[in-house]
């Protein structure tokens, strides 16, 4: 809970730094297909750019064990082809252990005008998320 009020309060902080994203947390797809997994994981969430690489995030989603997760995060993307940027996440994640759990990975994001993805690549899942820009 602490971390929501933290990221809550540097994201009123930062939203004169660039475009404020509202985030829908869509579906994911696991590797081993053996287990059976919750691959729909609808979740709210908020992004907030701070600068021209860098964002920081917050929400929640049904993971992939059917049970509420809150994260808090940021993105580094440092690198560009076209309308796609290629970077890392780095988040404190609840609902997997007893205690939040401190996960990074991989990050491909497209933005438009008004739309955007989040592509999340883990070792054994891949996940989505759509957003669209506030301002």
């Amino acid at each position: 809970m602490k971390t929501i009020l933290v990221a809550a309060l540097l994201f009123w902080v930062c939203d004169a730094f660039g475009a404020s994203w509202g985030v829908f947390t869509a579906n994911s797809y696991h590797f081993n297909r053996e287990r059976t997994y919750n691959e729909t994981n609808h979740g709210l969430g908020y992004e907030q750019d701070i600068s021209n690489r860098w964002k920081i995030q917050v929400g929640y989603y049904q993971n992939s064990f059917s049970r509420t997760s809150v994260y808090a995060g940021g993105t580094y993307l440092p690198w560009q082809w076209r309308d796609f940027r290629f970077g890392g996440t780095i988040a404190a994640v609840s609902g997997y252990n007893s205690k939040p759990t401190i996960i990074a990975f991989p990050t491909i994001q497209w933005e438009g005008e008004t739309f955007g993805t989040n592509i999340m690549v883990l070792p054994s899942v891949v996940g989505i998320q759509f957003k669209w820009k506030f301002k």
